[in-house]
């Protein structure tokens, strides 16, 4: 199964990607676009600009592309475009995402399972002050409609919304897996 793990910074993608390769041995495990890109020496603003979320986009859906089955995915290429919603909104800028939404309906059949982390109150990991809580809450916002409201029409993978404990999310992820 290709697993991707989608939620706004700080949902506990990284930890969770981690404890299922640790459970599911055999699963090769794909860093987050953004720390990929920036360990190849990219630097991006903080937050990133549109067009810097579009090359993290396009990284990703390389990699989907690349991937063989058992591969489990820090990020989802929808979560670019929730990211790229939420900025065109806060900046009040124009943002046409036709060709964004395009390029993701192409890739997402190839991933079996969408794993969606919602945000939860208490946080399940601890989030740094210097946070934005607003750019963080309107991106889980964006990609609760892109996922699970399917706003824009573009989800045809399953979708698995898990809360709770890292050991319950696994569990409920596991449940899901097909036999290898």
């Amino acid at each position: 199964m290709r697993i991707a793990i989608s939620g706004t910074h700080y949902s506990g993608k990284s930890t969770l990607v981690q404890a299922l390769g640790k459970e599911m041995p055999g699963y090769e495990i794909y860093d987050e676009p953004y720390w990929a890109l920036t360990e190849l020496g990219r630097q991006f603003s903080d937050p990133p600009t549109i067009e810097e979320f579009e090359e993290q986009l396009d990284y990703s859906i390389a990699l989907i592309k690349e991937s063989a089955n058992n591969s489990l995915f820090d990020r989802c290429p929808i979560d670019f475009l929730a990211y790229a919603l939420a900025i065109a909104e806060m900046d009040c800028i124009e943002f046409d995402s036709e060709t964004w939404e395009l390029k993701i309906a192409k890739v997402l059949p190839s991933i079996d399972l969408l794993v969606f982390l919602p945000l939860e109150n208490p946080d399940r990991i601890p989030v740094p002050a210097s946070e934005d809580s607003l750019f963080r809450e309107l991106a889980d916002e964006k990609l609760r409609e892109l996922i699970l409201d399917n706003s824009r029409q573009m989800m045809t993978t399953k979708v698995l919304e898990a809360t709770g404990i890292l050991n319950e999310r696994v569990k409920k992820i596991k449940q899901q897996q097909a036999p290898i």
